[in-house]
C-alpha cells in the first residue's frame, strides 16, 4: 500500500491521470478504514484516530457539477470567502473594462486600411 500512496501523481495532465488518481485514492482511503476497524478491535484506544479519510473533494475534481456542493460543504472556512469575493471582484472588472471597450466610440482601422498597396 505504501507503494500505491508513492505512485499517485502529485499532477494530473489529462483525464486519464485524474481518473487514476482518483482511482488509486480512493483505494488507499478504503484500505485506512478497513486497517482502522482491524485496529479497533484490538484496541479500544483509537477515538483519536478519524475512522475514515475525508476524500468527498477527491472525488468531486474534473466534475462542474459538484464546484456548488464543495464550496457549500466549505463556508466554515473563511479561505472559501476570500476565494468567492476574490472571483466575484475579478468577474466585475472584467464586465467594467468589456463594457468600456464596447461604449468607447473608437473604431479599429480595418486590415484594408493597414495594408499596403499591391506591388505592380
Amino acid at each position: 500500500m505504501k507503494s500505491t500512496l508513492l505512485n499517485i501523481p502529485k499532477e494530473v495532465s489529462s483525464d486519464s491521470d485524474l481518473a487514476k488518481a482518483r482511482s488509486d485514492l480512493e483505494s488507499v482511503a478504503q484500505w485506512y478504514s478497513i486497517s482502522r476497524q482491524e485496529l479497533a478491535s484490538l484496541s479500544k484506544d483509537l477515538n483519536s484516530i478519524p475512522s475514515h479519510i475525508d476524500i468527498s473533494s477527491i472525488t468531486s475534481l474534473g466534475n462542474i457539477g459538484q464546484v456548488i456542493p464543495f464550496i457549500l460543504s466549505r463556508l466554515n472556512d473563511i479561505n472559501t470567502y476570500v476565494f468567492v469575493l476574490f472571483a466575484l471582484i475579478l468577474d466585475i472588472a472584467v464586465i467594467v473594462s468589456f463594457k468600456r471597450v464596447i461604449s468607447s466610440n473608437q473604431v479599429a482601422p480595418s486590415i484594408r486600411e493597414q495594408s499596403s498597396p499591391p506591388l505592380i
